[in-house]
């Protein structure tokens, strides 16, 4: 499944003239069959939906047909809720965003300071443990306590200098998961569903870290030498804010509109959000909170791709077209 070439393919398709829902269908049948486990798209422009749908099984053990209204594991597109739940306490006064980390999370000093931001744009040099021998699957089917996961990382040392260099960090967002619950009073679930899901209408998402799945839960499946078989489960406590949130395409729409719009947090906060790194040996990251940068055909795109557990997604928006696809 080449799934970030599918999320380039139907912007591409919504930038061009003419555009029909038999042209979103192909693209999606290039990548999907109807009897292996499937995907879900929606491609916006401008607001109007131009394609929703989907193609392949959400169960293949009971038949089950995948709907553009299932819900994924999105993994690290929950990245962005993330940044904004730090953004909007920053707003508040509840935290400023060059704080030293320890105001607000155990966590022993370093030889250089590091603050909120070097969590948020994957500068803090800190050892992603999703990287470390200890992530196996074994162990991340076991629900793990959030002061458990950072004590196997806290010790070590740090990669680089933070806000010398750009390594992509796990480890910084459930930091920022403890940040968040500090500096809010509430559990990251919590927040999430007050804070981020509610105010931009998500009522198909959660960020529930323990309990059932949801009522149009899909499953994620990896590929054997038998076959497609269910993947290895992970248990949502290890990644929380760092890649927890289950969600459907069309609720990812609704989210990135909420965003756009002003309604999450200032234009001018989120702004900070939507500027790459610029490190000290002149070397350069398309990377800041939360979100990537890159371009479909020139066109620059404010994106986040993730994976967890059999699913892949990717969030994507060219702002200059407003044109989503999730």
């Amino acid at each position: 499944m080449r799934i970030p070439y599918l999320f380039s393919a139907l912007a591409l398709l919504a930038s061009t003239y003419a555009q029909t829902p038999a042209d979103f269908e192909a693209a999606m049948q290039e990548h999907f069959t109807s009897d292996a486990p499937g995907g879900a798209a929606i491609v916006t422009k401008g607001g109007k939906v131009l394609f929703e749908g989907a193609l392949g099984m959400a169960d293949l053990a009971k038949g089950e047909a995948l709907t553009a209204e299932d819900q994924f594991r999105i993994g690290s597109v929950t990245k962005q809720f993330a940044a904004v739940a730090i953004m909007q306490l920053a707003e508040q006064g509840k935290l400023q965003l060059d704080d030293e980390i320890q105001k607000y999370v155990d966590f022993p000093r370093k030889e250089h300071p590091i603050t909120i931001t070097h969590l948020l744009t994957h500068t803090s040099g800190i050892p992603s443990f999703t990287s470390l021998p200890l992530y196996q699957p074994e162990a991340c089917a076991k629900d793990i306590e959030l002061p458990e996961i950072i004590a196997l990382f806290a010790d070590l040392p740090l990669e680089f200098e933070p806000g010398t260099r750009f390594s992509y960090s796990n480890s910084g967002y459930l930091l920022l998961t403890a940040i968040i619950e500090r500096a809010s009073g509430l559990s990251w679930t919590a927040y999430a569903e007050k804070f981020l899901f509610k105010p931009a209408g998500m009522a198909q998402s959660s960020a529930a870290i323990t309990g059932p799945a949801l009522p149009a839960e899909a499953i994620g499946y990896t590929r054997t030498e038998s076959g497609w078989e269910p993947a290895p489960p992970i248990s949502l406590t290890w990644p929380r804010a760092a890649g927890c949130i289950r969600s459907t395409v069309r609720d990812l729409w609704k989210w990135n509109t909420s965003v756009f719009a002003g309604k999450q947090v200032s234009t001018a906060m989120l702004a900070k959000a939507h500027v790459g790194q610029r490190f000290p040996d002149g070397s350069t990251e398309e990377y800041g909170y939360g979100w990537g940068f890159q371009n479909v055909q020139g066109s620059r795109t404010i994106e986040h791709s993730g994976g967890i557990d059999g699913f892949v997604s990717n969030s994507l928006y060219l702002p200059e077209e407003d044109i989503y696809v999730a």
